[in-house]
């Protein structure tokens, strides 16, 4: 297997396509009207805050994905959130604690004139490198290339 990162390997980046499309497949958004993308649900977020490496993971060791499901709803600017799929309790504890701190547009386009919700999938990569306890978006993880890493560090 190719290693993208010194450490992760590519069946890493796999398992949450799988997970989330098995998840999809449950259903866990069908209490939203609308359905988007991860890139359009984080365009959305008028403030969003990144899910901290919880000390309880870290001590364990514990890698992994988080899978989460948001739905927001009309005249709404939180999100109902319900974590699909992560490696430990603290892990989901950490996310839900981020959040819950996240703040969005409500449905208001055109297109959106009628919806009363919308919503969608969000993935977080919980990750080990060389002493470096790491929480990566989907959006960061999925770069491929030389910089890999200087980009995950830029992001923080």
């Amino acid at each position: 297997m190719s290693s993208l990162w010194p450490g992760l390997q590519l069946r890493t980046l796999l398992i949450p396509v799988l997970v989330g499309a098995a998840c999809a497949s449950a259903g866990e958004t069908a209490t939203c009207e609308g359905v988007t993308s991860e890139a359009n649900l984080r365009q959305r977020a008028t403030k969003t805050v990144d899910p901290q490496y919880p000390p309880e993971a870290v001590a364990s060791r514990t890698t992994g994905v988080a899978v989460v499901s948001v739905c927001v709803q009309k005249g709404a600017t939180s999100a109902n959130i319900d974590v699909s799929f992560a490696p430990s309790e603290s892990i989901r504890m950490a996310v839900i604690h981020a959040l819950q701190q996240w703040r969005f547009r409500p449905p208001e386009s055109v297109f959106e004139k009628d919806a009363h919700s919308y919503g969608g999938k969000l993935i977080f990569y919980f990750l080990h490198n060389q002493s470096k306890w790491t929480v990566l978006r989907s959006v960061d993880a999925f770069f491929v290339g030389p910089d890999f890493a200087r980009a995950a560090e830029e992001k923080k």
